[in-house]
């Protein structure tokens, strides 16, 4: 009896140990599908991708990128989950090279905008999303640690026409591990940190990889551990020299918080004189490369994916008792954003707010009290440099007294 007993109990502690193991797992688990022909693949990297169950009509791109010795399969669930949550393709490149698996960051190729290696396969995926799976090409993401940090970087400067923003922890900048001469790629100068230059130096590398380009640029975020010794901290520095001066704002942040995003960690941010945050970074005190904190959250913040995708959206108004309506609207062809306001016998005031509160630009003032009108914004600061992407506010005033604010999403040049 008592053997029975003990049978029943080790019974029920595997039952209770098997439902602890099953709760702990975690509900976005997903399965990724390899591509085998995706296009022009110069280096035979591998392509998979996740299409969450709830994808979008026309969803944004993640590319989600892995260290030197691993693999897409290692980083799937750091960003599966937050596909699944916001409905928006991701993107996982492979470098099957059994050596080390690093990306190159190094030849004159990747380095050049469709000048070969890495960089252009991983466009190439890309490109097979955005024309197999109805993809927004104004609203294409990376983000990587490591290797792929600095691949990150790479894809940044190398193609500014395809990339809107970027994540890149742990990484160098864009051109550091250039002309690496042995044959995997590394270059011990640079992730000793022994590579250093100018910002003006550092901006014309990328300016190089792509000359004649004047479009806008992605925004970058990046991230680093000050003990980092396998890509020293003093690429963290040069990376924001690089990035800085690319994006045309100051190497004096424009604001400095202690603590923040978490306990331990620095965060500068170098903003515009209109306010538009175009390089954050964060400090990491006392973290080395392995154990650098990778908040896959707070990246998904930064790029804006965490942000609804579609523009489209109709809001009733009342303007001195008679209904009328703002439609917002988005064209597919010239990426403005239109605000239709159905017919009132009022002045109507339109401006655009950032999330911040502040005005970024004065759109319309009308009269007219028998047909609508359809203002346009093609998303620039009061006329000059194009905004990031990411959510705004238009304010509508009638006769001076403020109707209402309605959310949109704009998804830039």
């Amino acid at each position: 009896m008592k053997n029975k007993a003990n049978l029943r109990s080790l019974k029920t502690s595997i039952l209770i140990a098997t439902v602890i193991l099953l709760s702990s797992i975690p509900s976005w688990a997903v399965t990724v599908t390899q591509i085998a022909s995706f296009g022009t693949n110069p280096t035979n990297l591998n392509m998979y991708i996740y299409i969450p169950p709830n994808v979008k009509t026309h969803p944004p791109i993640l590319v989600a990128l892995h260290a030197c010795h691993g693999n897409a399969n290692g980083i799937v669930n750091d960003w599966a989950s937050y596909g699944t949550q916001y409905g928006f393709i991701i993107i996982y490149p492979d470098n099957p090279k059994a050596s080390d698996g690093c990306f190159d960051v190094h030849s004159t190729g990747t380095l050049t905008h469709n000048g070969g290696g890495d960089a252009l396969g991983i466009v190439s995926m890309v490109k097979y999303a955005i024309k197999t799976y109805n993809a927004d090409s104004t609203r294409v993401y990376s983000a990587g640690y490591s290797s792929g940090g600095m691949m990150t970087n790479v894809l940044l400067g190398s193609y500014p026409d395809v990339f809107k923003a970027g994540t890149a922890f742990a990484g160098v900048p864009f051109g550091c591990f250039g002309g690496a001469a042995d044959n995997l790629g590394w270059c011990a100068t640079c992730a000793t940190g022994k590579v250093t230059h100018t910002a003006a130096e550092w901006g014309d590398m990328v300016r190089a990889a792509f000359p004649g380009y004047t479009g806008p640029r992605p925004r970058m975020q990046v991230w680093h551990g000050t003990a980092d010794v396998t890509l020293n901290y003093v690429n963290f520095g040069e990376e924001i020299k690089q990035w800085t001066n690319v994006l045309g704002v100051s190497q004096t942040p424009t604001s400095t918080e202690a603590n923040q995003p978490q306990s331990g960690m620095t965060r500068t941010r170098y903003a515009t004189s209109a306010g538009v945050v175009e390089v954050e970074a964060i400090s990491e005190a006392g973290k080395t490369h392995s154990n650098i904190v990778r908040p896959s959250n707070l990246a998904i913040t930064w790029l804006g994916l965490d942000k609804v995708t579609n523009i489209d959206n109709g809001n009733s108004i009342t303007l001195h008792g008679q209904n009328a309506q703002v439609k917002i609207m988005r064209h597919e062809m010239s990426k403005s954003v239109s605000f239709m306001v159905s017919s009132f016998p009022e002045r109507i005031d339109l401006e655009v707010y950032n999330l911040s509160g502040k005005k970024v630009h004065s759109i319309a003032q009308h009269y007219d009290a028998s047909a609508s009108h359809e203002f346009s914004w093609e998303g620039k600061l009061n006329g000059n440099s194009f905004c990031p992407a990411g959510v705004y506010v238009l304010r509508v005033t009638a006769n001076g007294q403020k109707v209402g604010n309605y959310p949109f999403t704009f998804l830039a040049q």
